[in-house]
């Protein structure tokens, strides 16, 4: 039996591109939701002064970006000391590709 292609050859591949990258962003919306609400330790690797925001990665490698809530994270050099360390996060919202949370503890 042999069935007609309804899409032309040339036009195969970025259909099929595109339907798997659809595919793929709904996995991660699903996977980074059931994070929220839930604590993630984060390893912290910078700041970022225009968002005021800490960018940083879970030990699970997910992008997280989150704000500080201790006084000591705001002063310069003590900023200095968090990079490389680890913290504890609560994630507040989750997208396709990054996380966003609040620090819960300092460890």
């Amino acid at each position: 039996m042999t069935f007609q292609d309804q899409i032309p050859e040339r036009g195969k591949n970025p259909a099929l591109t595109l339907l798997v990258q659809e595919r793929q962003a709904g996995n991660s919306d699903a996977r980074n939701a059931d994070l929220v609400g839930g604590i993630e330790e984060v390893n912290v690797e910078a700041r970022y002064e225009a968002s005021n925001q800490w960018m940083d990665r879970t030990t699970r490698n997910r992008t997280i970006a989150f704000h500080a809530r201790w006084r000591f994270a705001r002063t310069q050099g003590r900023q200095a000391k968090l990079i490389g360390t680890y913290l504890n996060i609560r994630v507040t919202r989750a997208g396709p590709s990054s996380l966003s949370g609040e620090s819960v503890a300092a460890r």
